[in-house]
């Protein structure tokens, strides 16, 4: 112990000065007792006159009292000897032994653990001080203080803040460090930095180890040569951080958690992990747990000050103190690389992670994304999509857990609110309010919201009024600084904040001060006011907001043209500022010229950056002054906005193109095509086709190729939209036969060649559709994923749900019922994400009709309930396929008269417009005429007849194939199908039977095709039980049936137009004789074909949703 000088070493009327504990470079450390406390325990530290700029010491001392980081010891005030005028730190006393002698003076059983413990405890501790732009610069043994806690455990406490505030330093000022300890850039003279306090580090765990300091690099044995005791795989540990050069150290503090996790584990040391947030302990304990049910991404959310980073980056900490491969990714994150790697990885692409990840059967490694509201739009849209997404075999197993302010619909997520009695008062007595009367004045003043207690106590958060009043008493320069951070959106690099900003700035440099000075001066009084804090950036220090929410209402307030012209000038001199940044730099009050020129730059910096959010931002901006809407900017901005599926959310543009298009026919073909399309959407398909034949006209005029093939593509589409399958089949298939063959690239309106991978997927998605009509199921498989593929890719979960949704009804018509769950299942979610009401009645009523396929009546059931309880926002068309599902439910019952109910429903001006309706509903019917008892064989054959001819005039094969199978079924001495395999649609629904396994058509189906006057359909792809003994001989038979159902009843003759075939003989080898066709007659055509297709719809089936398809 030091012996008390005459003279205190602190004169102040607060703090009473005890004994001396040390002196140094920067001052002399020694007890104090705090006279309006007197129980509290507390040591000053006060600075050598002249060691620090006083004007910014403030404010780091404000910004690091606020911290709050766990493991740092509590920085109480500031204040100034009354008698020598040199600034002290008061901080807590931290009672117990340094790291060392912890290490040293334990038994030779439990050196090990404490060593771990030590390396574990200070490194945690140092990734929350570097991640807040913070370095200690003078790590050492004496400066690390072990708490003891319950159990025998304690916890690591880093002391002396004050060589944590280095910024403040005057120059020429002493670094703080210890020689023996320092790195080897510090002794030649270098910054402190994170990679010199991870030396340190190293050089702390080697002195508790060996009891000596390591010596010079050169110089230098192993570890164990000294300390035997040291496994291994620590060792190695430690000798790494003492690298010689800052690179070859670990990359940050929490690499540093994960090596001595692995190592830990293999030397079988148990890491004590830290102690879990106060009254976050049950949410901590949810996380580290496997997701139930599994899921790959979890959402943290809560409001501002819930405590969502700190639970996360305590979650981070024990994964890798456990040996678990983890990440922490902090946003914002601008100009990274990183960024463009997680989200391609997100979109689809598992196999090219932005990590390594571990092998074997482990745990995923964790990737926690922390304050994900802050990320740019892509990511978040990417990581929702992965949300949705079933792991892919063979990919990259990594779990998700994000903070948030909220999470999307169906989303599983932790949620944080306000704390118990018990843990707010437990925290209030942790940060040292210890009466009952200031707990319960926090209680109000926070809400017991932790982040809102240290607001309380540090003044963070802000809110709008609580900043606006503190600006009133800031100085002119101050506030200039501020109005400039919050017109770049919320931070500016530190090195550019400290020149100032501004007149106040200017007007002290002519009194005689240097510009950097009172840039300085500005920067302490917004970090004293707690306006602003610091964040470390790959690209250096950034000041930003302390509620970056906040910038915009700021930079409202307080914007100048004067100080807008400076921000716009820096960050245009910045090549790597960042497009989020220019943008909001934009929206200041510049000149006309200013503004455009960083609308140019962020459209750039974004395209490059891949943050399509933002180019479509900058763009539209552009395209507001008509002189800048040239056609090459609208033609990026049109793709942009398909390609991010929300084109229909931007109509500008496809007005900006009408416009253009009478001044440059080479924008003219886009032009017509988006209106063609658009008007389709909105139900004019007579106006919607002229557009597109224009479209066609003046694509030719230019020379075809793409531009053609692009318009084909669009009469396909609009062809679709009013399901005219023949038609959109023809225009689509041209509209392939044109597409360019070398990799389908397209000339834009510069000539450049580019690849416009969307509008080649959805005219093949469109096509997708055509062959799954046509029963084309596998190549309707192979298309969707092709096209799905793509989807993911560009990020646009609309075009994926679309894709995906009609994938599962052609999976589930490939009789590969699982894997159409899942597709539809991610159909699903993705809805219910993108709040696509219709979209999630739609994968619903799909899900039932691959319910019923399978014969489940009572999965069928709820996924009907289920999506009519959405039916207010449902379309008509979706509607009426519920109420027909439920028809298809009743049948699987044996139940006919449930089924005719329930048909009763049915809007008849949906049937009397919509064929595949009708079509569909008149089966139902006739089947549930020959399910109800009694049977009605012949109500349920005119019926059959009405819905085969419906369906052969809209060329919907299955459904007449259903139709012909009722027929077969109702006649006279046939082996009706049992009623669960009606409504099943026979043996083609349950078994997917390819056409060639039953042979020819019958008679019958040709006398359809004929009296269409289209090519007969080929119904043995569905060739049910009646088709195959209409096949085996029975066409005799059932056509005399036929003839007498139409003599017998003049109604049905009426109805159906039925003639009774003219038979040549009786008996099992008659034959009928040839009829021909005549209006209300029937004839037997001369031959009847197949076409060999199988088509999509049947009875509950869902229809693809080529509606929605843009």
């Amino acid at each position: 112990m030091h012996a008390l000088r005459r003279e205190p070493f602190v004169a102040h009327a607060r703090y009473e000065p005890g004994e001396i504990l040390g002196q140094g470079a920067q001052g002399v450390v020694g007890r104090v007792i705090d006279r309006e406390a007197r129980g509290r325990e507390l040591v000053a530290k006060v600075f050598r006159q002249g060691a620090f700029r006083e004007d910014t010491l403030l404010g780091e001392f404000a910004l690091l009292a606020r911290l709050r980081v766990p493991g740092v010891v509590r920085a109480h005030d500031l204040g100034r000897d009354e008698r020598t005028a040199a600034p002290f730190l008061v901080e807590e006393y931290v009672a117990g032994d340094d790291a060392a002698a912890w290490v040293q003076r334990a038994p030779a059983g439990e050196r090990p653990a404490r060593l771990a413990g030590v390396l574990a405890g200070v490194a945690r501790t140092l990734a929350a001080l570097h991640d807040a732009g913070f370095v200690h610069s003078d790590l050492k043994p004496a400066h690390v203080r072990m708490r003891p806690l319950g159990g025998g455990g304690a916890e690591a406490v880093l002391l002396d803040l004050g060589a944590a505030v280095s910024r403040a330093r005057a120059p020429g000022g002493a670094v703080a460090f210890t020689s023996a300890f320092a790195a080897p850039e510090l002794l030649a003279g270098g910054a402190p930095s994170a990679a010199s306090d991870l030396y340190s580090l190293g050089a702390l765990a080697w002195c508790s180890a060996a009891g000596r300091p390591p010596g010079p690099f050169r110089a230098r044995r192993p570890l164990r040569d000294a300390a035997s005791w040291v496994q291994p795989s620590v060792a190695e540990v430690i000798e790494a951080l003492l690298a010689l050069h800052p690179r070859d150290r670990p990359a940050e503090a929490r690499e540093v958690l994960r090596q001595l996790g692995v190592a830990a584990a293999e030397a079988g040391i148990a890491v004590g992990t830290p102690p879990a947030p106060i009254g976050r302990e049950r949410e901590l304990e949810a996380l580290q747990q496997a997701p139930s049910p599994p899921g790959r991404v979890r959402y943290v959310t809560g409001p501002s000050g819930a405590g969502k980073s700190h639970l996360g980056r305590e979650l981070v900490t024990r994964a890798l103190l456990a040996g678990r491969s983890a990440r922490y990714v902090a946003f914002p994150r601008e100009a990274d690389p990183l960024l463009l790697r997680l989200i391609a990885f997100f979109r689809g692409a598992e196999r090219a992670p932005p990590f390594v990840t571990p092998p074997g059967e482990g745990p995923p490694l964790l990737l926690l994304l922390d304050d994900l509201d802050q990320a740019p739009a892509e990511l978040r849209a990417a990581l929702d999509a992965y949300r949705c997404r079933p792991a892919v075999p063979g990919g990259a197993a990594i779990e998700v857990v994000a903070t948030a302010r909220s999470a999307p619909e169906g989303a599983a997520c932790v949620a944080l609110g306000p704390l118990g009695d018990a843990s707010f008062g437990a925290l209030c007595r942790a940060l040292g309010v210890d009466d009952e009367a200031s707990v319960r004045e926090a209680a109000v003043a926070s809400g017991k919201n932790p982040g809102w207690l240290f607001a309380s106590l540090g003044r963070v958060p802000l809110t709008k009024d609580t900043a606006i009043e503190r600006v009133r008493g800031l100085s002119a320069g101050a506030c200039a600084t501020l109005a400039a951070i919050a017109i770049a959106g919320g931070a500016l690099p530190e090195a550019r904040c400290a020149l100032g900003f501004g007149r106040g700035g200017r007007a002290d440099a002519r009194g005689g001060g240097q510009p950097r000075a009172s840039g300085e001066r500005a920067l302490g009084e917004l970090l004293a006011g707690a306006l602003i804090a610091r964040r470390e950036a790959a690209a250096g220090a950034l000041c930003t907001l302390s509620a970056p929410a906040l910038a915009r209402d700021l930079a409202a307030a307080l914007a100048t043209p004067e100080v807008a012209e400076e921000v716009a000038a820096a960050l245009l001199a910045d090549p790597g500022a960042p497009a989020s940044a220019l943008l909001s730099a934009a929206a200041a009050p510049c000149t006309k010229a200013r503004r455009a020129e960083l609308h140019e730059r962020a459209a750039a910096q974004a395209r490059e950056a891949g943050l399509r959010s933002e180019e479509i931002q900058a763009l539209l901006a552009l395209g507001e002054d008509a002189d800048r809407r040239t056609p090459a900017l609208l033609c990026r901005l049109e793709r942009l906005t398909r390609d991010a599926g929300v084109g229909a959310a931007h109509p500008q543009v496809v007005a900006w193109l009408d416009e253009a298009a009478q001044r440059d026919e080479r924008v003219l073909v886009l032009a017509l095509r988006r209106r063609a399309e658009k008007r389709a959407r909105d139900g004019d398909a007579t106006a919607a086709k002229e557009q597109a034949l224009a479209a066609l006209a003046a694509a030719r005029r230019l020379g075809g190729g793409a531009a053609e093939a692009f318009a084909l593509s669009t009469l396909g589409l609009v062809a679709l939209m009013r399901a005219d399958w023949a038609e959109a089949e023809a225009w689509l298939a041209g509209a392939q036969a044109k597409l360019p063959s070398a990799g389908e690239r397209v000339d834009d309106v510069e000539g450049e060649r580019v690849d416009d991978v969307e509008e080649v997927a959805r005219l093949h998605h469109n096509a997708g559709i055509v062959a799954l009509y046509r029963g084309q199921v596998d190549g309707a498989v192979r298309t969707f994923e092709a096209s799905l593929a793509v989807k993911r890719t560009l990020g646009d979960r609309a075009g994926m749900r679309s894709c995906l949704m009609n994938l599962g009804i052609a999976l589930g018509k490939a009789s590969r019922y699982e894997e159409a769950f899942g597709a539809l299942d991610e159909a699903m979610r993705l809805a219910r994400s993108l709040g696509q009401v219709a979209g999630r009645g739609w994968c619903l009523s799909a899900r039932a009709d691959i319910e019923v396929r399978r014969g489940d009546a009572r999965a069928a059931e709820r996924c009907i309930e289920e999506a009519w309880a959405l039916a207010a926002s449902l379309p008509a068309a979706i509607q009426a396929d519920l109420v027909i599902a439920r028809a298809n439910v009743a049948l699987l019952d044996g139940d006919g008269r449930r089924a005719l109910a329930a048909l009763a429903a049915l809007d008849p001006g949906v049937r009397a417009n919509d064929p595949l309706v009708d079509a569909r509903a008149q089966v139902a019917e006739a089947q549930a005429y020959l399910t109800k008892l009694p049977a009605e064989p012949r109500r349920a054959a005119r019926g059959a007849i009405r819905a085969a001819r419906r369906a052969r005039a809209a060329m919907l094969a299955e459904v007449e194939a259903q139709a012909l199978d009722v027929l077969r079924s109702a006649r006279p001495g046939a082996r009706r199908a049992p009623a669960a395999a009606t409504a099943r649609g026979g043996a083609h629904g349950a078994q997917g039977a390819p056409a060639a396994a039953q042979g020819a058509p019958s008679a019958a189906q040709g006398a359809l095709a004929a009296a269409q006057g289209a090519p007969a359909a080929a119904g043995g792809a569905y060739a049910g039980p009646g088709m195959t003994a209409a096949a085996s001989g029975e066409d005799g038979a059932l056509w005399a049936w036929l003839a007498s159902v139409a003599t017998a009843d003049g109604a049905a003759e009426a109805a159906v137009g039925s003639r009774a075939p003219s038979c040549s003989s009786r008996g099992p080898s008659a034959r009928c004789s040839p009829w021909s066709t005549s209006r209300g007659g029937w004839s037997r055509p001369g031959a009847p074909t197949s076409t060999g297709w199988r088509s999509p719809r049947r009875p509950g089936a869902s229809r693809p949703t080529w509606r929605s398809s843009r």
